[in-house]
């Protein structure tokens, strides 16, 4: 009985042993592991490039997610202050960290004044919804700027401080293309991750930080973060029109739809999200691109292509999906596209110019050039092309830029001034039945027709070296060997040149112009004017010997004749005022042939 009693005991002794050995043994459950990290977004965006250059106080972000907004502002004592520097060349802002399609060398960086020792550039930042945060900055300094900056990060509002990571070196504005980037990963402080009270602040610390003069610069702010999901769907929402940027009539511009659950966090789509975009507010049409889909396992999509056809202000959009509360967008402004009318003047300091700025297209835009003494107005020219004649014009903007050159004459010490001027460069060389100055005074116009009878008519020849046109009495900045001159065309002794040329506001006129022919054209010309509008002529001086144009080295003769009809006072102030020229001597009857006449001008003193 006793050996039963003992090999029972000795059994029961080896299960115990074995029960302990097997917990001991017994490898330690595996932990649930992390979920992976989703794709960050953009959280909060500060580019600066809204700022003109004021002194400020506060700037809240350019972009901030949906419910959330966020401000720099720049507390301490002293005579530090924020304002904005905008880019120019040889002090730009910077091409770092660039977002939401903000262009590159383009709008302003945010500077922070010294003395910056007594201050802290502090950043209201709220993370709610996002977890796994980074922040990056762009910076750099003038030279008298402090040296160093300290990143901190408070979870609690502000009342307590946590370096981020040591003081960091910020390059001057000649060194290193001027900026260094720097990006901060706040994933190893939890307590940032959705959090309403979080704050970050830059502190100046190193040599430099408190000199009078001097600033640092910072551009490109962003603060990017993991979304926190929520449930299943149950609202849409808009977080942003356009990517931030402005929206203009008439244009495509985008909007952001994210998917929410009852708590507003975002949430994945389950299958395919169908949406419907429409006017909530606004008198405009909205077309384009009318729908979108939020595709399955994404909680956000991008809806590109929608126009809105009228410059208004709040407007809403709103958002549609089966069995989803609809959303709607925070109401933006639709802006009238803006160009840019710039004025310029041929010579610096010839005059006034009023009437450049922003316009929108189609806008009635009027441009006044006022000449100062000494000078006089010619016209206004786009490139070579002239634009108007008159010093007031009005037009509609196009859809474009514009530069708009006045030019200006100087006068000469008699005060003569030019009043009306062909040089023909606008010709093409078809046959013309009448040509009309290419320069006239203000109010003033001209007109030269070829009446007669018989198969003389004019045309144009285009400057080539063989056949050329004249250099001489060119005016205007017109360029030698360019550009065409006035054919009349045989048989001439039929008709004559006329010239419809008043001269309202002038006296002591002044005609020039160059002349020469074909080998068959008329020998000679005789120039007459008419004070009563073509009733009775005035033969001026003798007939004018016109050279041949010439062949091989000897090409290129033109006759150049100048007028002076001072000693003829019915010409001067006169509405009615006509000129003739006729072609006359031998050849001017032949059946080919022609006369040419290039730069006609006619020069006269205004009448005070």
């Amino acid at each position: 009985m006793k050996k039963n009693i003992f090999i029972i005991a000795l059994i029961m002794i080896a299960v115990l042993m074995a029960s302990c050995v097997k917990d001991e043994m017994a490898p330690a459950p595996e932990p649930e592991p992390d979920p992976e990290p989703g794709d960050p977004v953009l959280v909060h965006y500060w580019h600066f490039n809204e700022m003109t250059g004021e002194t400020v106080t506060e700037v809240p972000s350019d972009f901030s997610a949906p419910g959330l907004s966020a401000l720099i502002t720049y507390p301490g004592t002293g005579d530090g202050y924020m304002d904005a520097r905008t880019h120019r060349e040889a002090d730009p802002v910077s091409n770092l960290n660039l977002r939401m399609g903000q262009a590159a060398n383009q709008g302003a960086v945010l500077r922070a004044r010294n003395p910056a020792i007594t201050r802290e550039l502090v950043f209201d930042i709220p993370s709610t919804g996002y977890y796994n945060l980074v922040f990056t900055l762009v910076a750099t300094r003038s030279e008298n700027g402090s040296q160093e900056q300290q990143l901190q990060i408070s979870f609690d509002d502000g009342s307590n401080w946590t370096n981020v990571d040591d003081p960091y070196y910020i390059p001057s504005l000649p060194e290193n293309e001027g900026y260094v980037l720097k990006e901060f990963d706040l994933s190893e402080f939890e307590q940032a991750n959705d959090n309403p009270n979080l704050k970050i602040k830059i502190l100046f610390v190193g040599e430099g930080n408190d000199n009078l003069s001097g600033n640092n610069r910072l551009d490109n702010i962003t603060l990017d973060g993991v979304p926190i999901l929520g449930g299943e769907p149950a609202k849409l929402s808009i977080p942003s029109i356009n990517s931030g940027q402005d929206v203009y009539a008439g244009e495509e511009f985008s909007i952001d739809v994210t998917a929410l659950d009852d708590t507003g966090l975002p949430a994945e789509a389950t299958s395919d999200i169908s949406l419907t975009i429409s006017v909530e507010n606004g008198s405009g049409s909205l077309s384009g691109t009318l729908s979108g889909v939020i595709p399955a396992g994404e909680f956000t999509t991008t809806v590109e292509g929608l126009i809105y056809g009228a410059v208004e202000e709040g407007v809403i959009l709103k958002v549609e999906a089966n069995g989803l509360q609809e959303g709607e967008s925070d109401p933006f402004d639709v802006l009238a596209r803006m160009y840019t009318l710039t004025l310029v003047s041929n010579i610096a300091d010839a005059g006034t110019l009023t009437g450049a700025g922003e316009y929108a297209e189609g806008a009635e835009v009027t441009i006044d050039a006022e000449a100062d003494e000494g000078f006089v107005f010619l016209n206004w020219t786009i490139g070579e092309e002239v634009f108007a004649t008159n010093a007031s014009h009005t037009f509609n903007m196009p859809a474009e830029d514009l530069e708009i050159t006045a030019n200006f004459e100087e006068l000469p010490d008699d005060g003569t001034v030019l009043i009306h001027y062909w040089h023909f460069n606008e010709l093409d060389g078809s046959t013309v039945t009448e040509v009309a100055p290419d320069y006239s005074a203000s109010e003033l116009s001209a007109l030269i027709t070829y009446p007669g009878t018989g198969d003389g008519y004019m045309d144009a020849r285009t400057h080539r070296p063989a056949d050329p046109v004249s250099n001489f009495n060119l005016r205007m900045g017109q360029q030698p060997n360019q550009g065409a001159v006035l054919r009349l065309r045989n048989p001439a002794n039929t008709r004559e040149v006329l010239f419809q040329i008043p001269s309202n506001g002038y006296e002591n006129l002044i005609v020039t112009w160059a002349a020469t022919r074909s080998e068959n054209g008329g020998t000679h010309q005789q120039f007459e004017f008419s004070a009563d509008g073509g009733n009775t002529w005035q033969i001026v001086g003798e007939d004018i010997e016109i050279p041949f144009i010439g062949e091989g080295d000897d090409v290129g003769q033109y006759a150049e004749i100048v007028i002076d009809l001072s000693d003829y006072p019915e010409v001067n102030n006169n509405p009615d005022l006509y000129f003739r020229i006729l072609a006359v001597g031998e050849g001017a009857d032949n059946l080919s042939g022609n006369q040419r006449i290039d730069n006609f001008t006619l020069d006269g003193i205004v009448i005070e």
